[in-house]
């Protein structure tokens, strides 16, 4: 089964979402979020910090999230559709509400039916934002042909048309979708392949690079999409800690990969860290735990929404809608140390401070050597 069943599983699978879609429930997202995002940003302990970025990743891989069944979107078609006009944000609503129900033609038709209505640089950004993720779904639906790279050509056109209005949107995300699409372009079109890092330089394996991945998770198609996962597993360290979190998004790969998804890029010259590899009890207990968890608060979401579907209340018009829900305790996932980190007297030694102190001492010892050489063979002569 191909990345085309992940597309057409939009109903199938109501966790389904989209890429970098801008809507209300985007902005509702990040408005919950904005302060572990500027906990990473801020912190400068490395150790607080690798903690904040390990608590967005574990929501991310256990699947806790907002996640919206198909009902959710049809009501606000339905909404939206019997009003006579639309702002550029409702027109943001109803073409994001058309993708995630997997119509794509209809969304991308909404999207530029709506440039008529857009005023300020903001809603510049989300037209951008929004028509590009919609052509990279088309993309994958078409079976991701190099014939159809010019969709994928004007996606990446439209990301970067967004990114310029707004640089730092979305915790990082659109910047690490445009990586991800690039690294797409170059495998579609067949040439020599290069292993992902050289789309992401040195940026690959950046805390800001993680948070970025895991927003494309929670607030998009990666959550069912094997890439985002293993960029996730290559990052072996987070600071001066080091926890189960690679080894997590390595097995949550797996996981999507037995259910019969496959990757978008290529990865056959990828240097994969975890491979099948086998994992140790404990890990595999622990992401059992942490994705029954995810699957559990998900189902009694699912039918604390239904209940209230069902009486016809909607989020959109019921400022009570959520009252009455209790949001359950994430879990805690151990953290432990990092064991090439070395306690000296004046402080933590990670392992680069470590060989550029040994480099700078064999260079030291070198040059004293040298220097009593040619000290000694002078007074000889």
């Amino acid at each position: 089964m191909k990345i085309r069943s992940l597309m057409l599983g939009f109903v199938i699978l109501p966790g389904m979402a989209s890429a970098c879609i801008n809507d209300r429930d985007t902005l509702a997202f990040e408005k919950r979020n904005v302060d572990a995002v500027a906990r990473v940003t801020n912190e400068k302990d490395p150790d607080k910090k690798a903690k904040v970025v390990q608590e967005i990743v574990l929501r991310a891989i256990g699947g806790r999230f907002d996640r919206f069944p198909p009902r959710y979107y049809e009501m606000r078609i339905a909404r939206l559709e019997a009003k006579p006009t639309l702002t550029a944000q409702e027109y943001d609503d109803l073409a994001v509400a058309y993708d995630r129900l997997g119509q794509v033609d209809r969304a991308i038709s909404i999207i530029l039916d709506s440039q008529k209505s857009r005023k300020s640089a903001d809603d510049q950004y989300r037209f951008h934002a929004n028509y590009g993720t919609f052509l990279v779904h088309r993309w994958i639906l078409n079976g991701q042909k190099p014939t159809e790279i010019k969709t994928l050509d004007q996606s990446i056109a439209e990301i970067e048309a967004a990114l310029k209005i707004n640089p730092s949107s979305h915790f990082g995300r659109e910047a690490v979708q445009l990586k991800l699409q690039q690294f797409w372009h170059y495998s579609a079109l067949g040439k020599p392949r290069k292993p992902i890092e050289w789309h992401f330089g040195n940026s690959w394996t950046k805390q800001e690079t993680q948070v970025g991945l895991a927003g494309l998770i929670m607030m998009g198609l990666a959550y069912e999409l094997p890439d985002a996962y293993i960029a996730l597993s290559a990052a072996p360290h987070l600071g001066h800690v080091k926890s189960r979190l690679p080894e997590f998004a390595w097995l949550r790969n797996r996981e999507l990969k037995e259910a019969g998804i496959s990757t978008v890029g290529d990865f056959s010259t990828y240097n994969l860290i975890h491979h099948d590899a086998e994992f140790s009890g404990a890990s595999m207990a622990e992401y059992q735990g942490l994705r029954q968890d995810g699957d559990d608060v998900y189902h009694r979401r699912l039918a604390y929404m239904n209940s209230r579907f069902a009486m016809g209340q909607h989020p959109d018009t019921d400022p009570d809608f959520w009252n009455d829900w209790q949001e359950p305790p994430y879990p805690v996932l151990k953290v432990v140390p990092d064991s090439s980190v070395m306690i000296t007297p004046i402080g933590r030694l990670t392992p680069t401070i470590v060989n550029a102190a040994i480099a700078l001492g064999a260079i030291f010892l070198t040059s004293v050597t040298a220097a009593i050489f040619w000290r000694r063979r002078r007074r000889l002569r």
